[in-house]
This record gives C-alpha cells, sequence and structure tokens, in this order.
C-alpha cells in the first residue's frame, strides 16, 4: 500500500499512456488505409416517369382505401408491388 501511494502520480501517468497507446492502435487497425478508394459503380437504371405515373394511379385509383378495415386491398397492392419488384 505504501508503494502505491507513493508512486500514485506515476501509476496514474502509465495508465493514461498505456490506454492512450491501445486506442491509437485500435484506431490504426479500423481505419482502411491500405485501399485505395473507389467511387461505387451504379448498377441502376434512370426511372421512367411514364412507368412511375402508371404505378402511382395505380395504386392510388386500384387498391382503395388502403387501411387497417381494408386488409384486402393492402394485400392486393402488396402483391402488386412484389409483382413489380420481381419482374425488374
Amino acid at each position: 500500500m505504501a508503494f502505491i501511494r507513493k508512486h500514485r502520480s506515476k501509476l496514474i501517468l502509465l495508465l493514461l499512456i498505456i490506454s492512450l497507446v491501445v486506442l491509437f492502435v485500435l484506431f490504426y487497425l479500423t481505419q482502411p488505409i491500405w485501399v485505395s478508394y473507389q467511387k461505387p459503380k451504379r448498377h441502376f437504371e434512370f426511372a421512367n416517369p411514364q412507368q412511375l405515373r402508371k404505378h402511382v394511379k395505380t395504386l392510388s385509383t386500384q387498391f382503395v382505401p388502403r387501411d387497417y378495415l381494408h386488409i384486402d386491398n393492402l394485400n392486393r397492392a402488396a402483391n402488386y408491388i412484389a409483382t413489380h419488384f420481381k419482374n425488374t
């Protein structure tokens, strides 16, 4: 106990230095410094405004009302969306 009391400030400084070194090593190891940055490639086509308008019109006119009281309309709308996702 006397050793700890006598060298308390040195022990705190040592723990601080060790903590900082560990944090620096963890930070350094988790950074992608060896990988060159590449712009992500776009794998999509631009949206067709006419197709979007058609889908919005279909969803807003054929499957209404869409609320918790009309589960069939919700299911039909979900099936419509799922079908078109599968086809693209």
